[in-house]
């Protein structure tokens, strides 16, 4: 989903006025520079889809009213697929006991390392 200006200004603007906040508190609360804040007040930019969730998060009614929830804002973004890692199978078949072998190499209070070793065949 590619975030709209006017439509997150008008969504901002809602919340300022709703919520009866500041430029500068909103800002901070969002954890961006007022300058910033404001450009996306005037619709001169607009955020990023993370920084729209996080709006989401803290605005959730204000920013639904504008078409902005968080299951549409972060679907397809390379943050929501990070989050959703996809394990792909190295081997045709499961491994069991005799297959696997763990060694610990060497540990301390920071680490531990440890040796794999697979039998496939």
């Amino acid at each position: 989903m590619r975030v709209s200006k006017p439509a997150i200004a008008a969504a901002f603007t809602d919340v300022l006025k709703e919520r009866g906040l500041t430029e500068a508190t909103a800002s901070r609360l969002l954890d961006v520079h007022r300058e910033s804040f404001n450009k996306y007040l005037r619709g001169k930019t607009a955020p990023s889809r993370h920084l729209v969730a996080k709006a989401v998060q803290l605005w959730e009614p204000e920013m639904a009213k504008h078409g902005f929830k968080q299951e549409s804002i972060l679907s397809g973004s390379p943050a929501s697929r990070a989050a959703q890692p996809v394990q792909l199978a190295l081997f045709s078949e499961e491994l069991h006991g005799k297959h696997v072998a763990v060694t610990v190499e060497s540990k301390s209070v920071h680490h531990v390392e440890l040796a794999l070793t697979v039998r496939v065949a």
